[in-house]
């Protein structure tokens, strides 16, 4: 599906091109669009403080109300409002002014493509892949870490948009924390908050369109991606680890400061057409090979290129750093993490059961204050199972007056929560089977070799290979 969007854009760039050498009066045209630009000619503002300004509140809304500047309590209530009642979405006028007070921070920050952050003292840093929507994933880890504090941040590695169906519930709870802890919530652009992608559907790859339109509108589309195009594409974290979506950029000797010094304020460029291009679209587009140099991802497209283990070893000794965690990906041994490239390549995916069907794991990876970090992997129930169980929990704590049959439904979708983990597993592990039963000569020879003294056995990581 996106190698098939990148042919297609491809050949309009190709066509675009042509038209652009004969026809001198739009020469002058930029070959991306901004977002700005794009929401401009829409009617749409472009002023981040305006946005949900001239929406009005309904008065039969029955969702959270949000004021500004936002506090504790109503971070708190929102949270509380998407573990219980995810299927209301938060009413567009508070989407759209969380959205524009957070673009207008970030511009306030004078954030560049590449961020600076450190782990809470005495704290912790809890580093997401791709999530796509994956509301439980979410949930899941706010559940184990809690939510963003002085001791506990959060970096997003992008790709929170598109395939799944809660995307927004998942912009609107790191957004509203964003607000209230700036120096604790960190989000990183992933390939997939971009425009071109977003408006395909979700069986090809988007839907963050639909979705938004669905439960907001068309003009909170718009300043979402606004929004986007403000993000940075790298944080580095403690000037130690670097974080990206992709991949590094193919381009030779790339430094940190040259990164800070594109133009990322734009649409990702569906052609490479400039050194800048190229370090744009690597970032969130490409993948690790095991072979030295710079390689073609023909899976992906034909402007996409994976990078061997001495482009990472030079980035990271370039750079002065020692680990690059990426995402953008599900590993291929269905593991949520996977170390690459002598163990200074980390890739990193939070969504497990991908789009309901992968069977992968997802993971998070986890910073102390001392810059130690563990991989933590996880298997997320179903979104129904995981609010019945947050409604018991809650009910357990402090009970409230509650419809006696819905409460007995909630409670009888909490005891099942068990079964649907267990489900899960044997769905996983079936998965594998077939795999095993289609490589078993492969598999049998590869371990025979490995198996010199004839033990039967061969160690976990070796079988992992």
């Amino acid at each position: 599906e996106e190698a098939q969007h990148h042919e297609q854009a491809a050949t309009q760039d190709r066509v675009e091109a042509l038209l652009r050498a004969s026809h001198p009066s739009v020469a002058q045209l930029p070959n991306e669009i901004s977002a700005s630009t794009l929401a401009e000619a829409c009617g749409v503002a472009t002023d981040p403080m305006l946005w949900g300004e001239d929406m009005e509140v309904e008065s039969d809304y029955e969702g959270p109300h949000l004021s500004f500047p936002i506090t504790q309590i109503q971070a708190d209530d929102l949270l509380h409002h998407i573990r219980s009642n995810p299927d209301l979405p938060l009413h567009k006028k508070y989407t759209a002014q969380l959205l524009g007070r957070c673009t207008q921070l970030l511009i306030d920050q004078k954030m560049g493509a590449v961020c600076d952050c450190e782990c809470p003292p005495n704290g912790k840093m809890v580093i997401f892949g791709d999530t796509h929507g994956q509301l439980a994933d979410f949930l899941l880890v706010l559940q184990r870490h809690g939510p963003p504090s002085d001791k506990v941040a959060y970096l997003l590695n992008g790709d929170i948009a598109d395939r799944g169906d809660n995307s927004v519930e998942i912009f609107v709870t790191i957004l509203i924390y964003k607000l209230l802890y700036p120096d604790r919530v960190f989000i990183n652009r992933g390939n997939h908050e971009n425009h071109d992608i977003n408006r395909k559907p979700a069986e090809y790859g988007g839907g963050f369109y639909d979705e938004v339109t669905y439960k907001l509108d068309g003009a909170c589309f718009l300043m979402f991606q606004q929004f986007f195009e403000n993000l940075p594409l790298v944080t580095v974290l403690s000037k130690q680890v670097v974080v990206l979506h992709g991949g590094i950029p193919r381009r030779e000797g790339v430094l940190l400061k040259q990164i800070t010094a594109i133009n990322r304020r734009r649409q990702c460029p569906k052609v490479v057409q400039s050194v800048e291009d190229a370090i744009l679209f690597d970032l969130m587009w490409a993948d690790p090979q095991d072979i030295k140099g710079i390689g073609l991802a023909a899976q992906r497209g034909p402007n996409c290129r994976k990078f061997g283990p001495d482009i990472t070893k030079r980035f990271l000794s370039d750079n002065s750093l020692s680990l690059c965690i990426r995402s953008h990906e599900v590993p291929i041994s269905l593991r949520g993490f996977e170390e690459r490239h002598d163990g200074r390549l980390l890739t990193v995916f939070s969504a497990s059961n991908y789009c309901g069907q992968a069977g992968n794991y997802g993971a998070i990876v986890v910073f102390d204050s001392d810059m130690a970090y563990t991989l933590e992997e996880h298997m997320a129930p179903d979104l129904d199972t995981m609010i019945a169980d947050y409604l018991a929990e809650q009910e357990a704590a402090g009970p409230r007056e509650r419809n006696q049959d819905a409460q007995r439904a909630r409670m009888q979708k909490a005891s099942s929560i068990r079964e649907s983990r267990d489900k899960m597993e044997e769905e996983a592990m079936a998965k594998l089977e077939v795999k095993i039963c289609q490589n078993k000569d492969d598999l049998w020879w590869f371990f025979k070799n490995i198996d010199k003294a004839n033990t039967g056995k061969v160690t976990a990581a070796k079988w992992r290979e």
